[in-house]
């Protein structure tokens, strides 16, 4: 595999709404030798000093084969580029880089396999060499089944979404739990369908996992109207006999809103993008924030909604969440042009707008927004077509999304109700805990909490 430089540019103009004083760009990440089309940005993933940019339609191993870079952002304003990784068995509209997803010293990377042969699969990488660890396959691998599409891991659990099988009806979709704590020989756990699937609901297009919380996005289920989307909570304590707890719908739901398009879940908050809701106009979109504490039991606690949203913005078409910080991507906005892009950083608990973020050399038909990513104040947001008039090979974004990494309650202040809540992240072993960043909920992460709640907001 041969090794090419990420370019990187300096601080540029990005739009800042009142309260999100800090947040800035860091850098622009661009493959070197990216090609027209190869839609880097499609997938990224931050997490600690590691970054995970998917390529998918990237040429190396033919047509549509795919890509991804792993970066080290250790110097957010200089990152650069630890490997580009190709899997071994490579082929032609393998899609790999389609979802990724980043634990301590591992990623997944998705590969849809958008060919009659494949079902799909994913990959797992080591993030420090960045070599390839095992295949993940699931037992009743059919083709076509979009096995890959949307991936998450946390700790030794790794979550595949597969939209399009067909246990009630064609693509009424499925997910999938493996153990991954030998990540080079994963071990499937179980298949996770919704009780009351459907023809074309497409369950497992977006899976989120938090401890031994899943949910799991159906953006086309129908009980709200054609479209109108939900959204799945799972209980994985047992792993090997997850339960489904119940399914969210929200009070105004309507048709075509698709809730569950996007989905993100940190400790006992959720987040549901509904790309197609009409708050602000047919398509204007939203993302409804959920109380999950009792996963049996949901409360929709808030609504987030763009302040200067619009007709076919489709807000909420992707999703990030960390501690009390939300990120929104926004690929239809226009303010640098036609489908150029935003994303918006909101605080969950309040439902206030923190800041609109927007690259600095941002273009119409970039799709800035595509993909979007969130851990300790680093911003990783894709614009898969940014380069050429909405054909260009794609970029990824960098930003320092400001805010105060120990004020997980949202308040503006690092202080004892930070800590409760950090401690009861802990206890339950969430990957909000990790607080170091090595994959593992333990002592040393309590030590870091502290040592960075010490020093205030």
């Amino acid at each position: 595999m041969s090794i090419r430089a990420i370019s990187s540019m300096g601080l540029l103009a990005i739009t800042v709404a009142a309260g999100g004083a800090g947040a800035q760009q860091l850098a622009r990440l661009a493959a070197d030798d990216g090609a027209g089309g190869d839609r880097f940005g499609c997938a990224v993933a931050v997490l600690g000093e590691r970054g995970l940019v998917g390529a998918h339609r990237d040429d190396d191993m033919g047509a549509t084969s795919g890509s991804a870079y792993l970066i080290d952002i250790s110097d957010p304003a200089n990152p650069v580029e630890v490997a580009k990784l190709l899997p071994a068995d490579g082929f032609a509209d393998a899609n790999f880089g389609y979802s990724v997803a980043l634990t301590g010293g591992i990623g997944a990377i998705g590969a849809t396999g958008e060919d009659s042969q494949s079902s799909g699969s994913v990959y797992l990488f080591d993030t420090t060499t960045g070599a390839q660890l095992a295949r993940v396959l699931p037992a009743d691998a059919e083709a076509r089944n979009g096995f890959g599409l949307a991936v998450a891991i946390e700790g030794s659990v790794l979550l595949v979404g597969s939209p399009y099988t067909d246990e009630f009806g064609t693509s009424s979709g499925s997910a999938y739990l493996f153990d991954v704590s030998d990540p080079a020989n994963p071990v499937q756990l179980a298949k996770l369908l919704p009780a009351d699937g459907g023809y074309g609901e497409l369950f497992g297009y977006a899976v989120a996992v938090s401890g031994d919380t899943v949910l799991i996005g159906a953006p086309s289920d129908t009980e709200n109207g054609p479209f109108s989307g939900s959204a799945y909570l799972f209980d994985i304590s047992d792993p090997a006999s997850p339960v489904q707890t119940s399914k969210i719908l929200p009070a105004d739901g309507v048709e075509w809103a698709q809730v569950g398009r996007s989905v993100a879940v940190r400790g006992g908050t959720a987040l549901l993008g509904a790309a197609g809701d009409d708050d602000l106009g047919p398509g204007s979109g939203s993302v409804y924030v959920l109380d999950v504490s009792d996963p049996a039991q949901p409360v929709q606690t808030g609504k987030l909604l763009a302040a200067d949203g619009g007709p076919a913005h489709h807000f909420g078409l992707t999703v990030a969440l960390d501690g009390a910080t939300a990120l929104v991507g926004v690929i239809d906005d226009d303010a640098n042009g036609l489908a150029s892009g935003a994303a918006y950083l909101f605080d969950v608990p309040t439902g206030a707008q923190l800041a609109k973020l927007l690259p600095g050399d941002g273009a119409p038909y970039d799709d800035f927004g595509t993909a979007v990513a969130l851990h300790r104040g680093a911003a990783l947001i894709g614009a898969a077509r940014a380069g050429g008039d909405g054909r260009g090979p794609g970029s990824a974004y960098l930003f320092d999304a400001g805010g105060c990494a120990p004020d997980l309650t949202g308040d503006g202040a690092a202080d004892s109700r930070d800590v409760i809540a950090f401690l009861r992240l802990w206890a339950s072993a969430d990957a909000g805990a990790d607080w170091n960043g090595d994959g593992a909920v333990n002592t040393a992460d309590v030590t870091a909490f502290l040592n960075e709640w010490a020093g205030g907001c």
